[in-house]
């Protein structure tokens, strides 16, 4: 492959970290409840939304649209207009069987990504160590780690795409980077 066999594990951790740090879908929705915009980005281990409510006045009243918002989309308030979800909030929030699945899928992604990052710190950390332990193997395991990761959120984004009315499109920005990084670690051959 295209990677010297010496930069091999230092490739490894950084493709773990890269696959922590880059969301593995955006989506953006425009015609949200009451016309309102939500914005989602999907990292690996958790979703950030930004919530921009609409303001709508009926029969003199001011409707609370972010109300509406909270009730239509899972995730906790942390900062102005933007909530935190964890991956597995679709399984229990949402009634569409879709996106109950959805979560489950990036969840299993989430579990493949994590497990990345606890290899990239041991790597990191004690390389030699680990590369014993793994009869050299470290790499390929990495790159299948990332690349399960990537199929859930590949899963997880095409069974999104099935809701787009609800949950935005999604575009797969990360579920490419992050399976082109697993190919090419698991077609690493170190020396």
């Amino acid at each position: 492959m295209w990677v010297k066999s010496e930069y091999a594990g230092e490739l490894a951790v950084l493709s773990a970290w890269v696959s922590m740090l880059v969301p593995w879908n955006v989506a953006f929705l425009t015609k949200a409840p009451f016309d309102s915009t939500v914005v989602f980005l999907r990292f690996a281990l958790f979703e950030v939304q930004f919530r921009f409510p609409s303001e709508l006045v009926f029969d003199g009243q001011q409707l609370d649209v972010a109300s509406a918002l909270a009730e239509t989309y899972p995730g906790t308030h942390f900062l102005g207009d933007a909530f935190l979800a964890l991956p597995t909030a679709a399984i229990t929030f949402y009634e569409s069987p879709q996106l109950q699945q959805a979560g489950l899928a990036a969840t299993g992604g989430a579990l493949a990504f994590l497990a990345a990052l606890a290899l990239s710190v041991a790597l990191y950390t004690r390389e030699d160590a680990v590369a014993d332990a793994l009869d050299g193997r470290e790499v390929q395991l990495m790159g299948t780690l990332l690349l399960a990761g990537a199929a859930g959120t590949a899963v997880a984004t095409a069974l999104y795409y099935l809701e787009r009315g609800l949950v935005g499109t999604p575009i797969p920005v990360g579920v490419l980077v992050v399976g082109a990084l697993g190919a090419v670690l698991l077609r690493t051959e170190r020396v």
